[in-house]
């Protein structure tokens, strides 16, 4: 006489249904994760920015020669700048997917030849003053990334990074 020996395991339908589960978590986390990440960048782009504009404000006060940030386009978006510290330029740019754009309205300085030019003058390192504080809207190229803005403030052309206003 032959005993039935009771089954064990996971019947199809069961790993099915884990497998389903655990293919919808994995989804959500993965792009909770991308976005984090998209976020990072542009936080980073705006760091960078803003620690250069301090670096030209820097530069004009302690070595009393003009320093300046300048990017070709105006207000279309860019990724790349050129730093000129101390008669030595640098071209700088943003991390991948990261652009910057000067706000509309915003104090951008006036185009010479295509390329705006922000300059702080030796020895007290303010801005022209024909630039009253300026925005740069600092954004990721994946829609739905919150953006940054650095603002140069006033005439003494302090830096400081903000959310984006609308």
């Amino acid at each position: 006489m032959s005993r039935a020996r009771p089954l064990s395991g996971f019947t199809l339908i069961e790993l099915l249904v884990v497998l389903t589960v655990l293919g919808i978590l994995m989804g959500v986390l993965g792009i909770s994760y991308l976005r984090s990440i998209r976020t990072g960048e542009v936080r980073e782009g705006a760091a960078l920015m803003a620690a250069d504009l301090r670096a030209a404000r820097a530069s004009a006060q302690r070595q009393s020669q003009n320093a300046s940030l300048t990017w070709e386009g105006g207000t279309k978006a860019l990724n790349t700048y050129n730093l000129l510290l101390s008669s030595a330029s640098q071209a700088r740019s943003l991390p991948r997917n990261v652009t910057f754009r000067c706000v509309t309205n915003g104090g951008c300085p006036v185009s010479s030849g295509g390329v705006r030019t922000l300059t702080y003058q030796a020895p007290y390192g303010e801005m022209t003053s024909a630039i009253n504080g300026m925005r740069l809207l600092v954004e990721s190229t994946t829609p739905g990334i919150p953006a940054l803005e650095v603002r140069v403030v006033g005439v003494t052309g302090r830096v400081m990074v903000t959310a984006a206003t609308p």
